[in-house]
């Protein structure tokens, strides 16, 4: 009998073969009637195969329920084509292993069962079967241990490479395809033009970022992505219900390996031609090869990568977990997509007043507003939300017409045509005026809004952006308007530059710690170093005043360098949109190393003369050096990316601080190659100008997909240490619903012990939230405002007489006409509760507590509990939050106040969340990995 079966090992999810009677045993007239009778004949039967990662997820899930199943694996059993065929007869459209049957009904496959499970409903369906649930506490360590992904039997979860997501959206995957037959097609057409090779050369390039990042880190990807943005949208207005189909990531990577071998291969026998002519034959023959690829996977959503891929699991070349990550994660990830787009319509804000006295309204009365992180979401508003730092976009994009026009021959050597940078700078100009229009708009609509950005650490140190593009904007004019490019030069150098020097002396006016320091500072002197390249090839005359320019940026360049550096070595930034910012190190020494020929260097760089008139100059000390310097620390970044340190976000606006010093590289490239001509000056040049035209085309396809979705013009998501009780909260709110429908089965054996294991896991998350809020925040909250916490202290004390209530009614075995109303009550109690908190108390952190404080707080409540009790309570808050975001988050927060501690919290998640949970966040956060984890472990002094 079923019943009997031996229990399954949960790791490998494997079950013994003894356990499935021969088909032919069953009664029935034909196949289907014989696999009826089987699926009748236990609890749970599972059709899948011996070696593909869904069936053994499957039997994994049942394994960790202590479920014994029946299993027949069609790729193993007589006639298990037969077999097969049927199962997609019976079960239409479903055409995939597993096919799992639960007390008789076919209830769907891998992630059909991992949804009922997540939902509640499996337990349900199993108990109407007869069979015995046993499901781990969620305290229970030992069980924790045992699906950990650090046993040293080998139990890491599998998953997709580098940056990759485990989960891809179809719809961005088959449009990449078509993108990329077409682009196929066209050189196959035209292989015989050189130009087409180049093309080639692209979508290998294409190819590497796939592989690396998926279509976040692709050009094509972005242009899918703002396809797909359109269906989207009608979501998010609620229009139509479009939801996107996730599929499995590393089958997905493998395509996009394939894709570049085969874009490599026809790259390379094109540019081989020039010795044999008949190996452009061969080129033309990869190129349709992948050609025929792509077509198939964007018109019949057949990937042969992906097919090629399942052979080499069934072949044991690839191991059958690497589905492990997306399988356990898709459901997640639908409903991660679903929150991040619907839309609650809570309405606005609302601002609130406590005062010290009633009778003496106070200017100083603390004042917040009741905001969701619904209502932050949602509030899209082009002129309320335009930011100073959107200008780095614009900076980035005018850069890249600069770059170009650098590229021209008439003022460079790459022979690039000239249209492009007229194209680029008019689109750019359109951009421009309408971010311009927007914000001067905001400067007088919303003046408050507007003296907050000025006085932020990131967004004030943009304000001279709009004035240094009017700089940049005069280099495009110079030729075409001599008179209005110097217009607006004498508009913006000056502007940028005084406001550099107001800016600076606040720096010393105003006290400042080194966590305030961060490379948007930067910015100051990249403006300054503009004007100094620029002022002189508009006029020879400026030259001698432009050195001013360049004296006072190379002053705040090497300090701020040095800072910056120091800064980011020695203090984590755990806020990933600050860290893009590090771009502009390699802006400075390459726009520099321009300012520095066009103030002191000969004046044939001013008058596009031949090099030849200046011997002498190819081995210019000052020049030659800050040029490898931006080199140098481009590749230092690039080797951040890989760490990773950078690219953790999927977009973000911030990425937009890689775009302009890019360009800059690609500009002083150019005069590099015009000073040293050869073959690698050449290469580089060219190198750098596809760089930032690449990278730039990605980020704004990206922007207006985010556009699209409405995403741009809404305010910033604010965090800090103080954010883990906010997460707290995310947490207790993920299990009640559970916790409710158990205590209304609660008159079943199995779901009464579930009950009280699920309740203890509860009351501890709730006593330890109620402590720290008791002995260690609320304190300092009545130190600002005396008796503001009073209200909530109330909610505690009425919050801890429910809870011992309901400890009481577990343990006298209450029925659940008892139990459940209490438990009810003490849900919603809870949860009124949390709002409560959220809206009248949390944003006194962010308004008043300074973040040192906030760091002390935040290291007080963690020594408030007992060790061994973190060992239990931080796995299991991790686990209880539904977002990786979030999990993340909470994780950040503690690091942001006790980064010394980062090992003790890898060790503690390492063995207390599950194998792909630590995958997971051990690819967000490395620094989490403690020793014994890898070959490579990097201690913390």
């Amino acid at each position: 009998m079923a019943e009997e079966a031996a229990p399954k090992d949960i790791e490998s999810g494997a079950a013994p073969k003894a356990d499935a009677p021969d088909l032919n045993s069953f009664p029935g007239d034909d196949l289907a009637a014989k696999i009826t009778a089987a699926a009748n004949s236990a609890p749970v039967v599972i059709f899948g195969k011996v070696h593909c990662p869904f069936s053994i997820e499957a039997r994994r899930l049942f394994a960790e329920l202590h479920v014994p199943t029946v299993d027949y694996d069609v790729d193993a059993m007589p006639h298990g084509g037969d077999v097969w065929d049927a199962l997609k007869k019976m079960h239409a459209p479903q055409k995939t292993v597993p096919y799992v049957y639960v007390n008789h009904v076919m209830v769907g496959g891998c992630d059909a069962t991992k949804r009922l499970h997540t939902d509640g409903e499996l337990v349900k369906m199993l108990h109407a079967a007869g069979v015995k649930v046993t499901a781990a506490s969620a305290t229970d360590m030992d069980a924790r241990l045992g699906r950990s992904g650090v046993l040293e039997s080998g139990s890491a979860a599998g998953g997709a490479l580098f940056h990759f997501p485990e989960a891809v959206d179809n719809r961005v995957a088959r449009l990449n395809g078509f993108w990329s037959f077409v682009i196929c097609l066209l050189v196959a057409i035209y292989y015989k033009e050189p130009a087409a090779h180049w093309v080639m050369g692209g979508l290998m390039v294409e190819y590497v970022a796939r592989v690396v990042g998926g279509s976040n880190a692709s050009a094509l990807g972005a242009l899918s992505t703002l396809c797909t943005a359109f269906a989207d949208v009608l979501f998010i207005l609620g229009v139509a219900k479009f939801k996107p189909k996730f599929v499995a990531g590393p089958p997905k990577q493998f395509a996009s390996l394939c894709g570049l071998m085969f874009s490599a291969l026809a790259f390379f026998f094109f540019l081989m031609h020039a010795h044999e002519s008949k190996l452009n034959i061969v080129g033309l023959s990869f190129t349709c090869a992948l050609g025929a690829a792509t077509l198939m996977e964007s018109a019949i959503d057949f990937c042969l990568g992906c097919w090629m891929f399942s052979l080499m699991i069934k072949f044991g070349l690839v191991k059958d977990n690497v589905y492990q990550s997306f399988i356990n994660t898709k459901v997640e990830t639908e409903y991660t997509w679903e929150e991040v787009h619907q839309r609650l319509d809570e309405g606005d804000p609302k601002l609130l007043v406590k005062r010290f006295s009633d009778i003496h309204p106070l200017v100083i009365d603390y004042k917040y507003k009741t905001k969701t992180d619904d209502m932050t979401k949602e509030d899209f508003h082009p002129v309320k939300h335009v930011k100073l730092t959107h200008f780095v976009m614009h900076l980035g994009i005018v850069g890249v017409a600069c770059a170009w026009k650098a590229a021209d021959p008439t003022h460079g050597g790459l022979s690039a045509p000239a249209a492009v940078y007229y194209c680029i700078g008019v689109w750019a100009a359109i951009w421009y005026c309408i971010w311009l229009v927007l914000y001067v708009f905001k400067i007088f609509l919303y003046p408050k809004k507007v003296a907050k950005e000025l006085a932020h650490n990131i967004n004030g140190s943009c304000l001279s952006l709009p004035f240094v593009i009017l700089v940049l904007f005069a280099f495009l004019e110079k030729d075409r308007d001599p008179v209005f490019a110097k217009v607006l030069f004498w508009i913006g150098a000056p502007t940028s530059l005084f406001l550099s020097i107001v800016w600076v002396g606040s720096w010393i006016a105003l006290k400042k710690e080194l966590e305030h320091v961060n490379a948007s500072w930067m910015l100051m002197p990249v403006a300054n170093f503009v004007s100094a390249a620029v002022g002189p090839m508009l006029d020879t005359h400026y030259r001698d005043a432009m050195q001013f320019w360049f004296a006072f940026a190379i002053l705040m360049w090497v300090a701020l360098f040095t800072i910056t550096l120091y800064k980011t070595i020695v203090m984590p930034e755990y806020d990933d949109r600050v860290r893009p910012l590090i771009a502009v190190w390699v802006a400075a020494p390459a726009i520099g190393a321009i300012a520095y020929l066009a103030c002191y260097g000969p004046r044939w760089i001013i008058d596009n003369h031949a090099v030849s008139y200046m011997p002498g100059l190819k081995d210019d000390f000052i020049f030659i050096n800050m040029y490898w310097m931006s080199v140098v620390l481009a590749l230092v970044l690039g080797v951040c990316l890989m760490r990773p340190y950078l690219g953790r976000l999927r977009f973000d606006m911030s990425y937009w601080a890689c775009s302009f010093p890019l360009a800059a590289m690609s500009m002083c490239s150019t005069v590099y190659y015009l000073i040293k001509p050869g073959n690698m000056s050449e290469a580089i040049a060219f190198a750098c100008l596809f760089a930032c035209s690449w990278v730039t085309a990605m980020l704004a396809l990206q922007t207006l997909g985010a556009l699209v979705r409405l995403q741009v013009f809404v305010p910033d998501y604010k965090w800090g240490p103080m954010s883990f009780m906010r997460l707290t909260h995310e947490a207790l709110r993920g299990v009640l619903p559970k916790l409710l429908d158990l205590s209304k089965n609660v008159d079943e054996a199995d779901n009464r012990e579930a009950l009280r294991q699920l309740w203890v896991a509860v009351k501890m998350a709730h006593l330890e939230h109620g402590r720290h809020e008791d002995t260690v925040i609320f304190p300092v909250y009545n130190e600002f405002f005396p008796h503001v916490t009073a209200e909530a202290d109330q909610q505690h004390h009425n919050l801890d007489a429910a809870a011992a209530k309901i400890t009481d009614l577990i343990g006298t075995n209450a029925p659940a006409g008892e139990l459940t109303p209490v438990i009810e009550a003490y849900g919603k109690a809870l949860d009124e509760h949390l709002r409560y908190e959220e809206d009248h108390l949390q944003t006194m952190p962010r308004k008043y507590v300074p973040l040192e404080l906030s760091k002390q707080i935040v290291r007080k409540c963690w020594a408030a509990t007992h060790p061994e009790t973190w060992h239990i309570l931080l796995p299991l808050l991790v686990e209880s939050m539904p977002m990786l975001h979030q999990r993340v988050r909470f994780v950040k927060t503690l690091l942001w106040a006790m980064p010394e501690r980062c090992h003790q919290f890898g060790l503690i998640l390492a063995k207390g969340v599950s194998a792909v949970e630590w995958r997971r966040i051990s690819a967000e956060l490395p620094e989490l990995v403690p020793r014994g984890v890898g070959i490579l472990w990097e201690r913390y002094y």
